[in-house]
């Protein structure tokens, strides 16, 4: 590896032309792969100090102890370079689809004089037609099985130079229309080939007035089971179009992109709009290291989304702009060989349908953690790896995590979430009003500590909380336990109970950094409750704080462990917003005259519907307040006075 020197030196010999660089870590593993209209100033930029650049940036030019660079002859050659260098190497720093397999795509083989229909991996230029790429082979299967339903293409893989002499059971119920003993002729079989092909692309009405045209024509030629065939294939189709949702009035095509990303972990969805309709949608995880701007993450998950597909539409739409449009958009027209235009709407039908892929690719994100820690084995996993990164005595079975809210120190509140097992038990959820220093989110949170566990110590809890008069959970040592072995069974169920505050957690979680962590557990030691495990977490780069390492722990993104973790933290911002919304709406709600003796909600409310505001009523007098329905004078008196 080089020396800073070296490095020094190679930053100066750097070529001023189009290319590809790689930043190298001290082991020689690539770290980086970019490109640059110019490598000098592309590169040097990197090292000429480090204002305004994203936590991510700085991290990686901390790393970096080598850089090699690769000339090419234009910027979009570059482009194409990086791309496969990213797939090569599969950098930290790079954003790429986590799941990096080949997707599957449809393949209608346009080249034979029988095409056929069929799923692949590869996209070959043999002049067949492919649709995709599709992340759920699952949804493939069905997409395929209702356009065989639609369409009576063949699925064979038979050799269709020689007639076969009889056919298979797709024929016999009408899957098939039997090209293998030519029943069909080359043109018609072409016909339902067109059709499917006009389908996939989103033009199901233009399809149907086809099959309509061809349903009355063999009625009149008495074919009265074709036509009834048609008919019931035509009703088929007619029930999709209904089940589709028109997006665009102007009928367009398009693709829409949405990003959605929570810390390290981000998703991509792409709508794809056909003739104003969605005809399909896409989602894909993406491997982020959390410091990425929404610019950096749009524009690279837009370069390995289209570097996969087989089609590029006229219009891609954004929901932000992206670094390098220019190039970007060239090279998508090298790909389409025709115009393309990135476009972020701000308003209307556009800005809509963004919003409806973002709001996806949010909701299968948050599905998508769910359902990675939802199996029980895959908990037990979860709840080890956290015990093991955080240097824990025992399994964390109870999880009890810490969170803050105010807006500008007004109606602070927190919260107490619980999780057994990895699993939320809404019913031991705690909620507190702040009652001391309004803006300091250190005191707060050693005044919930302090309520929270001076109940602890009054219950009995020793002061290594090493026992309790229950416990609710039986104790797992870390070194003994086993992810495919079931948990012991519950010592006693505490649920609602006074017993609550009796149980000692495996783990104490706090929303927040090494300051509330030091708050937390100054807390703890005031009300004689020391030695329990407690840990922080921050949300930006998701580091784990501990009390004695002067460090913070990194996770790897993919860790069950730091998923959990996060998913606990964010379960305890949820709650402890939701009340401080609650209680800020109910304090929205009063009034002034809730303050006044004698005006009590019924009088409120006759007040308002007489005068309509506030000033009015200050504006009333005395006589006209008290002819309100329910008003007294003396009450009136009451509150002209008080206003």
């Amino acid at each position: 590896m080089l020396t800073a020197e070296a490095i020094d030196e190679k930053l100066h010999a750097l070529p001023a032309r189009p290319g590809a660089y790689l930043f190298r870590n001290s082991a020689g593993r690539v770290l980086y792969v970019g490109k640059a209209a110019c490598l000098k100033t592309r590169v040097r930029s990197y090292f000429g100090g480090q204002r305004g650049f994203s936590p991510k940036t700085v991290s990686l030019v901390q790393a970096v102890q080598d850089i090699e660079t690769l000339v090419t002859d234009s910027e979009i050659e570059a482009l194409l370079l990086e791309i496969n260098l990213i797939k090569r190497h599969r950098p930290r720093y790079n954003i790429m689809f986590r799941d990096d397999k080949q997707y599957l795509y449809i393949k209608i083989t346009t080249g034979e004089t029988y095409p056929r229909v069929f799923t692949t991996r590869k996209i070959t230029r043999d002049g067949s037609r492919y649709f995709g790429p599709f992340t759920s082979a699952k949804a493939l299967r069905q997409t395929l099985k209702l356009l065989n339903r639609l369409f009576p293409y063949r699925t064979c893989s038979l050799d269709m130079a020689k007639e076969w002499d009889r056919p298979c059971l797709k024929y016999h119920i009408d899957l098939c229309n039997g090209p293998c003993i030519r029943v069909v002729t080359p043109e018609v079989y072409r016909g339902v080939i067109d059709q499917t092909i006009d389908f996939l692309e989103g033009r199901a009405d233009y399809v149907v007035d086809k099959m309509r045209e061809s349903m009355k024509t063999a009625a009149e030629d008495l074919k009265f089971e074709a036509a009834a065939l048609m008919r019931d294939r035509i009703r088929s189709i007619e029930k999709v179009i209904v089940e589709q949702k028109m997006v665009d009035p102007r009928r367009g095509d398009r693709d829409v992109v949405g990003i959605a990303r929570d810390g390290r972990e981000a998703m991509g969805q792409v709508l794809n709009v056909r003739n104003g309709k969605v005809v399909g949608q896409e989602t894909y995880r993406l491997q982020v290291t959390g410091g990425e701007t929404d610019e950096e993450i749009t524009s690279e998950f837009v370069r390995e989304y289209y570097h996969r597909a087989p089609e590029v539409p006229r219009e891609i739409l954004l929901p932000t702009g992206v670094n390098d449009g220019e190039i970007l958009t060239a090279w998508l027209r090298t790909l389409r060989e025709g115009s393309v235009r990135l476009r972020v709407p701000k308003r209307g039908v556009l800005r809509r349908l963004v919003k409806l892929a973002e709001s996806n690719a949010g909701e299968t994100l948050e599905a998508d953690r769910a359902i990675l820690l939802n199996s029980s084995r895959r908990l037990r996993h979860a709840l080890l790896e956290a015990g093991q990164a955080l240097d824990l005595p025992r399994l964390p079975r109870r999880i009890e995590c810490y969170d803050i809210s105010h807006i500008q120190g007004s109606l602070t509140v927190a919260s107490m979430v619980v999780f057994e097992d990895g699993v939320p038990k809404k019913g031991k959820y705690r909620r507190f009003k702040i009652r001391g220093s309004a803006n300091d989110d250190f005191a707060a949170m050693r005044e919930v500590i302090r309520r929270r566990f001076k109940r602890l110590a009054e219950a009995g809890g020793r002061k290594d909380g090493g026992g309790l008069g229950v416990r609710a959970l039986k104790r797992v040592p870390l070194t003994d336990f086993d992810p495919a072995a079931p948990l012991p069974e519950n010592a006693e169920e505490s649920v609602g109970t006074s017993k609550e505050w009796n149980s000692v957690p495996d783990l104490i979680l706090i929303d927040g950094g090494k300051g509330q962590l030091s708050a937390a557990l100054k807390a703890m030691h005031e009300v004689g409750v020391d030695g329990l495990p407690t840990a922080a977490i921050a949300k930006k780069r998701e580091e784990l704080f501990l009390p004695a390492s002067p460090s913070p722990i990194l996770l790897p993104a993919s860790s069950d462990g730091l998923h959990l973790l996060q998913r606990i933290r964010d379960e305890a911002h949820r709650f402890a917003v939701s009340f401080h919304i609650r209680l800020r709406t109910k304090a929205g709600r009063r009034s002034i005259l809730d303050e006044i003796p004698g005006i009590g909600p019924k009088r409120k409310r006759a007040l308002y519907r007489k005068f309509g505001s506030l000033s009015r009523i200050r504006e009333a007098g005395v006589d006209e307040l008290a002819s309100v329905k329910g008003m007294s004078k003396p009450a009136a008196l009451a509150l002209k006075e008080s206003l």
